[in-house]
Order: C-alpha cells, then structure tokens, then sequence
C-alpha cells in the first residue's frame, strides 16, 4: 500500500511542476523550467546522485556548484532542505532565515550554525556518515557558539555519526520548544549540560554509543514530560542521578550495554508507567532494583546478557508481552511470572545453571512462542502442556541435560513450528507428538538417543517440512511412517 501511494504520487508530480525536488533529475533539468520556479518549496540534493546523473550526460568532470547555483534566484521560499557534502554551504546562508526543516549530511565543519539565521528552524538532522564519499578536513565539534546563534522554535534534533561532536551548548537549555534530541555515534560526548534539564517539553531523549558518556545531570528527573529515554551501549555511564525517580512519565527506558552502570534499590520509586525495558547487558546488575515490581504497565523487558544476575523478583506482570532472559548464575525462575498472564514471547538462553521451569508456567494461555536455549543444567521441562493452547512456536537448544518432554503435547492445538536441536539426553519423543494436527514444521538435530519418531506424526496434513539429522533413526521407520502412509514428498524434502 505504501509503495502505491508512493508510486501515485509520483505519477501526478510527473504531470505538474513540481513544487519539491526530490529526484536528481528534477535538479539538473531545473533551468529548461520557465513555469513556477519561484514555487520551489523543498530540495533535495544529494551530491551523489546528481553526479551520477551528469556522468552519464557528460563526458568531462561534472559541476555539481554549477547545477545548484541554478537554483539559487528561485529559493526564496524554500522551507525543506535535504543536502549532502559542502557543495550547498554558500547557498543555504541565503535561504537559512526560512528553512523549517533541514537534513546535512557529510558536513564537514566545525561549527554548523556559524553565520546561519535559523530562527524559523523546527527540525534538524546531522550526519557524517563517509560512505562512499571524500573524508573531510573538517568535522562537526559544536553546534553552535553564542547564546544568540540558538535556533528557539527547534522542535527536533538528531545528530548522528558525528564522532567528533563533543559537547551541548549551554544554551541548548533556551530551547524550549524541544521535543526530541537522538545523538548516535558521538562518542566524544562526556556528560550533559545542566542547562538541558530546563526543557520541560522533551518527550524524547537519545544517546546511544556515546562511549565516553560517563554521568547525567543531577537535575535530570526535572524533565517532567520525558517519556522515551534510550541509552544503548553509553559503557562508561557509572549510575544515575538521584533525580532520576522523579520521570514519572517514563514509558521506555533502554540501558542495554551499559557495563560500568550500578543501579540502586531506588532508582524506580516514583516510575510506574514504563512499558519497554531494557537492562540487558549490564554487567554490574546482581538484582534488579526493588520497584520494578511496580511496573503493572510493562510489556517488554529485556534481561538477557547479565553475568552477575543470581535471582529475579519480580511481581505479577500482568500485562508483559515478551521477555528475554540470559545469566550464567541464575539457579532458578520466580513462580511469579507464571502469572504474566498476557505473556506472548518468552525466550531463555544462557542460563547455565537453571535445572528446572517453574510450575506456574503452566498458566501461560496467551503464550505463542517459546524459546529455550543453552540451558545445560536443565533436567525437566514444564510438568503440564495442557494450558498452553495458544503456543505456535517451541524451540528447544542445547539442553544437554535434559532427559524427556512431557505427554501432553496434544494440548498445544496451535503448535505450527516445533525444534529440537542438540539435547543430547533425550531419548525419546512424546507419543503425543503424533496427535499435533496444526504441526507444519518439524526439525529434530543432532538428538543422539532419540530412535524413533512417533508413529503417525507423518499423516499431518498440514506438515511441510520435516528434517531429521545426526539421530539414530532407521531408514525403516522412515518408510513405514512416510511412504506407506503417502506422504513420500516430505520425505525427499526434509528427510536426513
């Protein structure tokens, strides 16, 4: 449907003059216009593309500033402006007074907004990505110097792969239409001006991999309305602010690979609104902060990648949808979260020292997928299927230890999708396999004592794909169970 709407579009702006040009082509053929030119309300001129355009028209070298100072009587009301490289930076301090919106990549300077009137200014977007494209000798440190130079009605900006960016302007606090700041890649960034917690409108806060990262601003939970906080792979970050319990808004929270970061019982007191979490990754977490358990509107919470985790307390997450949890000393799973009621994804890898499920595993009714993987000391799997009638999806993984499935696989009406792969000590497969109507796929690897397959599990009618390898089953029972039962495609097709 996108793409139609796209293609539509496309196909009436090829009948008119176009107000917005987009496509190369509409650049280098702009000066062949007599009609409307001075309609011109947004460009986008990506460097590369017209070279490519002009290369193919040209025999010599093409001049890429000649074909945009052909634009340049006719830009006086352009508000949108997409350029790349510093082939624009002479034209855009004539048109800057009036752009809403501008997207600058590959910019190669040091102080952006140098000479720049951005004063209408409601979007910006910054990148040096060098794909493809000469290295600069400049690249972008500051956005801008004096408190005046500050673009006041920005709404947003992102600042992305900008490596050498390496601090806010303490102005940034004047800003106070912000909505949005997403910085990527800048990993000179050491710490946040206090200033930027003067922004009570920000409902959107990105700082990812910035490396050097290493606190935030005592006054952070001062940004009332904050509500999506992302702070992926900031290594250096040591802890949070005080203030911090204070986001009562908060509704996403990511500080996935945060290494260095120590979190404290009361770091959650005050948020009960969050929906995503992510705490994977983050080395120095031994428990999870006390309120978590407050969190009766969380839907995804991420625990994979803790090394240090040796229990999880949490409450009746009545609304959880996914979860992922992986840690080397986690013994054992809270009988709790058989009570996630609305749990849909749940995926356990890496827990090394986890020998059984909780009973109260039982209860997931809503449960469609179910991932279990690397979990070496595990001897039994959940006691009772029969609950798990919505369940389409069940991988098991290298699960040395464990020693058998339970009888009551026809109870998972919905089971489309069934793995078992590398458990070593399993020895055989619930006769109750064979009565799984809804299996479509079935794959069985490198399950060293399983002999034999349930006897019919081959007439499923919806069954399309089955691979057996690296078990012990006889060429025999493939015959009996496929080719006298008249199912010989699926033996060519998936036997091993």
């Amino acid at each position: 449907m996108h793409d139609h709407l796209r293609d539509l579009g496309w196909e009436i702006e090829k009948k008119h003059w176009p107000y917005r040009l987009w496509l190369p082509q509409q650049i280098i053929n702009f000066d062949k216009q007599t009609k409307k030119k001075s309609g011109i309300r947004g460009i986008k001129a990506a460097s590369t593309g017209i070279k490519e355009q002009l290369f193919y028209r040209e025999e010599h070298t093409p001049d890429i500033s000649r074909v945009f100072w052909l634009l340049t009587p006719y830009l006086v009301r352009v508000n949108l402006l997409e350029i790349e490289g510093d082939y624009f930076s002479q034209i855009i301090h004539e048109i800057s007074r009036k752009l809403v919106w501008l997207h600058w990549s590959h910019i190669g300077q040091r102080n952006l907004l140098a000479q720049l009137s951005l004063e209408s200014l409601r979007v910006l977007h910054l990148d040096e990505i060098y794909k493809n494209f000469p290295v600069w000798k400049h690249h972008l440190e500051e956005l801008w110097e004096a408190e005046s130079d500050a673009p006041l009605q920005l709404r947003e900006l992102v600042i992305s792969s900008c490596y050498n960016f390496q601090r806010f302007p303490n102005s940034t606090g004047c800003l106070i239409e912000l909505k949005k700041i997403a910085i990527t890649g800048s990993s000179n960034v050491r710490s946040l001006p206090e200033e930027i917690c003067h922004l009570q409108l920000l409902e959107h806060l990105t700082l990812s991999r910035c490396a050097m990262l290493s606190s935030l601003p005592n006054s952070f939970g001062d940004l009332a309305n904050l509500q999506y906080l992302d702070l992926p792979w900031c290594q250096n970050l040591k802890g949070l602010p005080d203030s911090f319990k204070n986001l009562m808004l908060l509704e996403y929270l990511n500080l996935r690979g945060c290494g260095e970061l120590i979190l404290r019982s009361d770091d959650f007191q005050n948020i009960t609104k969050l929906e995503c979490l992510d705490l994977s990754k983050c080395n120095q977490l031994e428990e999870l902060p006390r309120h978590i358990t407050n969190q009766v509107f969380l839907r995804e919470f991420y625990l994979d990648g803790l090394q240090r985790l040796r229990e999880i307390k949490i409450g009746q997450l009545s609304k959880l949808q996914k979860m992922v949890i992986q840690s080397e000393l986690l013994t054992s799973l809270p009988n709790s979260l058989g009570y996630s009621v609305s749990l849909k994804n749940l995926s356990l890898w890496g827990c090394y020292n986890l020998k059984s499920l909780p009973t109260s595993f039982k209860k997931f009714s809503s449960l469609t997928s179910l991932s279990i993987s690397s979990c070496r000391s595990l001897k039994s799997f959940i006691p009772s299927l029969e609950n798990l009638s919505s369940l389409t999806r069940l991988s098991i993984s290298l699960c040395n230890n464990l020693e058998s499935l339970p009888n009551s696989f026809a109870n998972l009406f919905s089971l489309a999708h069934l793995s078992i792969q590398c458990c070593y000590s399993l020895k055989s497969l619930p006769a109750s396999l064979e009565n799984v109507s809804s299996l479509t796929y079935l794959s069985i690897d490198s399950c060293r004592k399983v002999k034999c397959l349930p006897f019919s599990v081959g007439c499923h009618n919806l069954l399309e794909d089955l691979f057996i390898f690296n078990c012990p089953i006889s060429q025999v029972e493939f015959e009996v169970a496929f080719i006298l039962l008249g199912f010989p495609e699926i033996l060519r097709r998936g036997g091993g």
